[in-house]
């Protein structure tokens, strides 16, 4: 048997040696063009991939040993050697005598999940080329492609994830100095919210020149951090940031005082709008890293903060005697929750009702005033802002937080509320209608204003003047009327003082509540609200007691 396999050994390298083998073919030209190329020229890999394996296949080897030099091309490279993936940057393959074609070699190189956040997809490109023993020229390139595979997580999740990194996306709500709110919809109250803080860098200037502004649409991913009780991204934790586009501001949420103060975590960060706000000790104007109290009726107390310069622009500004609407964020400082105004527009000033009648429809106004009527659908409220004369104006929602404390007693004659809304008209009558009262707030419980004493002469030469404000008409009868009042149903009614009628507007359901009382057959005192139909005057009987005969 050792004689039969030195007899073939001999035969082959016979063959190998006269330059024929047994099909003929001539073997002097074997080895003239060996080389090595990657089996595949391109591999996408996740950034969890873990080893990826390059795989070197021989031609023509020749029966020669041989080598191939293998780099990373660093000029063709978008990933980084040692950050994004480990292995060789150069080394050398040698091939022994032996080697037949077909054969294989393996180089393994290993992809980084790094800590840097959506930085996009990354390429490594390796090239083998000849070397000692192979033929010249002949080059094969390969590249491995890092595929992005990071998440983007809700605010909410991320908040929750303190020390860790993180990408989040958002809008952005208060962007100034050095601080930036950024707020998606994750959150327990619909809306979740983290500060952004750069004190110098790329980030900063792109909130002082407008880039980032209320209402940028912002993708940002670094470390999670927490400063007195704050979640925030800070400084250099920021690794990345991308301006996704330019939108609308969030909604704010409509909140009082007692639920930032009982469930103040829950609103950190985020835009909100408290309404009747007040502050019961000071005077004078705002000042730089100082706190001050505001309340709205007196049960419960929260700290309006003013922050620094490089926080906020409020410094200065007179701070308001009238109560205010606030609409702005929420900070915390270890545990305790406060109010952060960043711009003086954050604090919406009440005004007179008669200064709200005057800005006219379109237009968003904020006031404070006593309820005279409430029922159904409507509400008047009045304040003595026309040089120390009633001024009122109309509150109707058919469904909402404002319809449901009307129908519970919440809302009632007597009632002082503070309220933001647009103005709207509509038959002549301005008022406040269903969503437009953007946010409203009880402040109190006191007495129903007292009614003007009035003729129906003066509603009739100066009715505009009396619009939604509660009077007293004496002396009115009806002129024939009988029997029960009907809903949406006019009647006439004069006076000694006119001889023309005046309309008695019975409303409906949703409106009044004298539908079905006895219509009376003497004089009587109405003591109730005038109201308007495209420039007619009427007197609109809300309560059975608006008719004392």
């Amino acid at each position: 048997m050792r004689t039969l396999f030195y007899l073939a050994s001999f035969l082959l390298a016979f063959a190998l040696v006269t330059g024929c083998d047994s099909s003929g073919t001539n073997t002097e030209s074997l080895g003239d063009s060996t080389a090595v190329a990657f089996t595949q020229s391109t591999v996408v890999a996740p950034e969890d991939t873990g080893s990826v394996n390059l795989t070197l296949e021989i031609r023509d080897p020749g029966f020669k040993e041989f080598s191939f030099s293998v780099a990373v091309d660093e000029s063709q490279s978008t990933a980084t050697l040692g950050e994004d993936v480990t292995g060789p940057a150069d080394t050398t393959i040698t091939f022994p005598q032996s080697t037949t074609a077909g054969e294989t070699a393996q180089l393994s190189y290993s992809v980084v999940d790094d800590s840097e956040f959506l930085e996009g997809d990354e390429t490594l490109v390796v090239t083998v080329s000849s070397g000692d023993g192979a033929s010249p020229g002949e080059t094969s390139t390969f590249a491995l492609t890092i595929e992005e595979n990071d998440l983007v997580l809700p605010i909410a999740d991320a908040r929750e994830r303190e020390g860790e990194s993180v990408a989040v996306e958002g809008t952005v709500t208060r962007a100034f100095g050095d601080f930036v709110r950024l707020q998606d919809e994750s959150g327990p109250t619909g809306a979740s919210a983290l500060y952004v803080r750069q004190t110098s860098g790329d980030f900063k200037d792109d909130v002082a020149d407008g880039t980032i502004a209320p209402g940028t649409e912002l993708r940002v991913a670094g470390t999670i951090g927490e400063f007195n009780g704050n979640i925030q991204i800070n400084e250099e934790d920021l690794t990345s940031y991308t301006v996704q586009g330019q939108g609308d501001v969030p909604a704010p949420q409509d909140v009082s005082l007692a639920e930032i103060s009982e469930n103040g975590e829950d609103y950190e960060g985020e835009l909100i709008r408290v309404a009747g706000l007040e502050f019961p000790d000071a005077t004078g104007s705002f000042s730089n890293g100082t706190s001050y109290d505001v309340e709205t009726d007196g049960s419960t107390t929260l700290t309006f903060r003013v922050q620094g310069d490089t926080e906020t622009t409020l410094a200065g500004e007179t701070i308001p005697s009238n109560r205010f609407t606030y609409t702005g964020v929420v900070g915390e400082f270890n545990g305790s929750y406060q109010l952060i105004p960043i711009r003086p527009s954050d604090l919406d000033v009440a005004q007179g009702i008669e200064a709200a009648r005057t800005a006219g429809a379109g237009e968003t106004v904020t006031v404070t005033g006593t309820i005279t009527r409430a029922f159904g659908d409507f509400a008047r409220i009045q304040d003595n802002s026309d040089g120390g004369d009633p001024s009122a104006i109309y509150i109707r929602q058919t469904s909402g937080p404002f319809f449901d404390d009307v129908d519970d007693g919440t809302i009632e004659a007597g009632t002082e509320v503070s309220l933001t809304g647009t103005i709207g008209e509509f038959n002549g009558n301005l008022q406040i209608n269903n969503e437009d009262l953007l946010v409203y707030n009880v402040v109190g419980q006191g007495a129903t204003p007292t009614p003007q004493s009035v003729t129906l002469a003066e509603l009739v030469a100066n009715g505009e003047e009396y619009e939604a404000e509660l009077v007293e008409v004496t002396s009115v009868e009806f002129t024939s009327a009988t029997g029960t009042f009907a809903n949406s149903q006019s009647y006439d009614v004069e006076d000694p003082s006119v001889t023309e009628s005046f309309t008695f507007r019975v409303q409906s359901e949703s409106e009044t509540a004298i539908g079905g009382e006895s219509i009376p057959s003497d004089p009587f005192t109405y003591t109730g609200v005038v109201g308007e139909f495209q420039g007619s005057y009427q007197l609109i009987p809300i309560l059975p007691s608006d008719i004392q005969e």
